[in-house]
């Protein structure tokens, strides 16, 4: 456990207070009142518009916040420890798999176009999930749905480790994504109302993202160490283990509030369920006017870029070295730790980073490095290829990414207003999942598509390892040729999406800034808390 001194605590708590403070002491983020944030402007009878709720601090979401905000610090880190180690456990139970993938496809009899299923099935669920959890965490307590989505998320990876049945596996990983889908944006609901200070927040949602960023990498090399010497099934009872830890610990510490619902709001149960039924605008599980809020829209599209990149890269790399160079799971997985470092070592700074430079500059440069990085991923072909072009396009492109994944959600709070923190969260981590999705769909069709146009290699492909004296380079050039043309697909991508960041990204100025900052107190200071 963190105590006073570490370097945690001076990350979250030795900085200077820039944004003007409320009356209760807490430092709000701006937002645009045209972006969909509105406020009267009375302190003694304050009126709302008819269709003002969306968006507008109300009595019970201030004591919700005030009541997270002043619990003491040595708790906050603590609470602050268990979100992270939450995240961290969304992304391990998915990444940590991918080793175990070739052990359960034959010990459960899976044909070879259903393991894909055994990722999809929860990458797909947390993805549809995401936004109804968002809504949850917002309209009810977050505390419940993290605490239920977390001992879901325990409950079910117990169950799977003993599963020998293969459709049975695939539900119980579907469940247990609905379980992860409750626990990001209530963890993220929960770090804005225990950490409001603009930049005490920013680092402690950086340090969140960090940890899922490096589970999501991590897992690799833990699932290879266990489905080496432990059995696959101990990836899912890790899991468990955690899981049910994290979530009793957290029933005792966080601090219960008196908001059970928000007054005159309905959970949009049949949209969630047809998503065609009729359901006034605040009360969808996606608020239309969301999409006015500045730069929500290229956020979200930057939001899908981290775990495309990553997944594209692992999957091509490693079905590359285990089949063409015959390398183990181990060995695989070790030479991903630049990805793992590089990672966990950006993740602790970029925090800062918002401090000094605007978030549009951070996110091209993000997006500069990422795209060197990607350049030279075609070019890693042969055995020898892997320190002069994978491992510097590694730890560019992780750092890259990195910079994008943390920034994009620091900046995507700071541009709406902390009543939906819920919702925003899940939008954001709803996109990073369709970006992992697309990354396993799209990537090896493309691989696959090339490749069958392709000669057949004499020898095979699997074979060219035993072969290495007869091997050119041209050789394998054209045995590589299909993973470089998905690779060149990921740089197209990443070009489209940079020039969106260029053209479509607002930069506000002193002027602005000063103008939001003013309007969201006016805003705190005519609610009824």
């Amino acid at each position: 456990m963190a105590v006073s001194g570490t370097p945690v605590i001076e990350m979250l708590e030795k900085t200077p207070n820039v944004l003007p403070e409320t009356e209760a002491g807490a430092i709000t983020l701006p937002y645009d009142e045209k972006d969909g944030a509105r406020m009267a402007t009375s302190k003694v009878e304050p009126v709302a518009a008819p269709d003002e709720g969306f968006g507008h601090p109300n009595e019970q979401g201030d004591n919700t916040t005030s009541n997270l905000s002043k619990v003491s610090k040595l708790r906050k880190i603590f609470l602050l420890l268990m979100f992270t180690c939450a995240s961290f456990l969304d992304s391990f139970g998915n990444s940590a798999l991918f080793p175990a993938v070739p052990v359960i496809a034959e010990e459960l009899s899976f044909d070879p176009s259903e393991t894909v299923w055994i990722i999809s099935a929860y990458v797909i669920t947390l993805a549809a999930f995401l936004l109804m959890s968002g809504r949850i965490s917002d309209l009810y307590t977050p505390k419940p749905a993290f605490i239920i989505g977390t001992l879901i998320l325990g409950i079910t990876n117990l169950a799977g480790g003993f599963m020998r049945q293969k459709i049975a596996l695939l539900v119980l990983r579907a469940l247990g994504s609905i379980g992860a889908a409750l626990t990001i944006p209530s963890a993220l609901s929960l770090i804005i109302k225990l950490f409001p200070e603009p930049l005490h927040q920013a680092r402690a949602i950086a340090l969140f993202n960090g940890a899922g960023a490096i589970g999501n990498i991590f897992g690799l090399l833990i699932g290879a160490i266990l489905v080496q010497y432990a059995g696959w099934s101990w990836i899912f009872w890790f899991v468990a283990i955690v899981g049910v830890g994290i979530s009793a610990f957290c029933f005792f510490l966080i601090p219960s509030t008196s908001q059970d619902k928000k007054a005159g709001v309905k959970f949009d149960v049949p949209g969630v369920g047809s998503l065609t039924a009729y359901t006034p605008p605040d009360d969808a599980v996606l608020p239309p006017r969301m999409w006015h809020f500045r730069n929500f829209g290229v956020l979200v599209g930057l939001a899908l870029l981290p775990y495309f990149w990553s997944m594209s890269s692992f999957v091509e790399f490693t079905s590359w070295w285990q089949d063409s160079f015959s390398w183990t799971e181990i060995s695989v997985a070790v030479r991903f730790l630049p990805v793992r470092v590089g990672g966990f070592i950006v993740s602790q700074i970029i925090g800062r980073l918002p401090t000094y430079f605007a978030h549009k500059h951070i996110l091209m440069f993000g997006l500069i490095i990422t795209i060197m990085a990607t350049i030279l991923l075609p070019f890693g072909d042969a055995p020898g290829a892997y320190w002069p072009f994978i491992f510097p396009a590694f730890c560019l492109g992780t750092s890259g990414m990195v910079i994008i994944y943390s920034n994009s959600s620091i900046a995507i709070f700071s541009y709406t207003p902390p009543s939906v923190a819920g919702t925003i969260g899940a939008v954001f981590n709803c996109a990073l999942q369709l970006g992992s999705a697309v990354g396993l769909a799209a990537v090896p069709s493309i691989t696959a598509s090339v490749d069958g146009k392709t000669p057949p290699m004499n020898p095979p492909v699997s074979e060219l390892i035993h072969h290495l004296d007869e091997i050119t380079k041209d050789m394998w050039k054209d045995a590589f040729k299909g993973r470089a043309a998905s690779f060149w697909f990921v740089l197209a991508v990443l070009g489209v999406l940079f020039v969106c960041v260029v053209v479509f990204f607002k930069v506000d100025t002193p002027e602005k800034r000063e103008e939001l900052e003013v309007k969201k107190k006016e805003d705190i200071e005519v609610s009824p808390g």
